[in-house]
């Protein structure tokens, strides 16, 4: 499966969203696994392309990944989000389960 979403505002402030709940996930986590993979660790330029993958529970696979590309005045962020069939599975249900929550967070800022 495949969708679109927007995220109001420059890549730079997307990476900077991305990389609180990363750093966030990170503390919470008794093992101090990461709760996704950036492909970027530091910010990145303007015109670059970000690229976040939320693994199975084995860390193994990359069950949805999302691709942020900056819009062409570079006031938002447009997301094409990759779900794997397999993300919907009861046993890889958390991969799903922490893109929600990150998308969530985002939505209920007004991003």
């Amino acid at each position: 499966m495949q969708y679109e979403l927007i995220f109001r505002g420059s890549l730079v402030q997307y990476w900077q969203a991305i990389h609180t709940g990363w750093q966030r996930a990170i503390r919470k986590n008794s093992q101090g696994q990461e709760p996704f993979r950036l492909s970027h660790a530091r910010p990145p330029r303007e015109y670059e392309e970000l690229t976040i993958e939320f693994l199975d529970d084995n860390r193994r696979r990359s069950l949805i990944t999302v691709d942020a590309l900056s819009g062409a005045d570079g006031n938002f962020v447009k997301l094409i989000v990759h779900i794997e069939r397999e993300a919907y599975e009861n046993n890889a249900g958390s991969a799903l389960a922490k893109w929600n929550k990150l998308k969530g967070t985002w939505e209920r800022k007004g991003w």
